[in-house]
């Protein structure tokens, strides 16, 4: 199943961790593999692992923002795939009247699309 990347990642160990930085300089590396209890990470909720550990564990850390193409157009993409499909959205409303996009706010339209109607993209800069 593909799964939709957003936020702050580093490599640890040649794997990829989503990471979080905490008040006194730590930082948490999150998993969602049992088997990473084998380099150090604990259980903390049901199916998520985390480890604390040191910047000097680490070198980079970069930013993960992805978006969706879909008939030519680019939209924000949601992380969640239901069904086979993905939700889309926009804020522009000439585009989402011209695409059958719902208004779900004030200023956004949304619509769920076939994932295979869609192609995922990543805007990764380094931090």
């Amino acid at each position: 199943m593909q799964k939709i990347r957003k936020g702050r990642y580093t490599l640890l160990n040649g794997r990829e961790y989503k990471i979080y930085e905490n008040d006194n300089l730590t930082y948490e590396l999150i998993s969602d593999s049992p088997e990473d209890v084998n380099y150090g990470f604990k259980e903390e909720y049901s199916s998520t692992y985390v480890k604390i550990v040191d910047k000097s564990e680490f070198s980079t850390v970069y930013e993960v923002t992805p978006y969706a193409k879909y008939k030519g157009r680019t939209f924000d993409v949601s992380l969640q795939i239901k069904d086979g499909k993905v939700s889309i959205g926009t804020t522009n409303a000439e585009l989402a009247k011209e695409l059958s996009l719902e208004r779900t706010d004030k200023y956004f339209y949304e619509k769920w699309v076939p994932l295979k109607d869609v192609k995922i993209l990543e805007d990764i800069k380094e931090r």
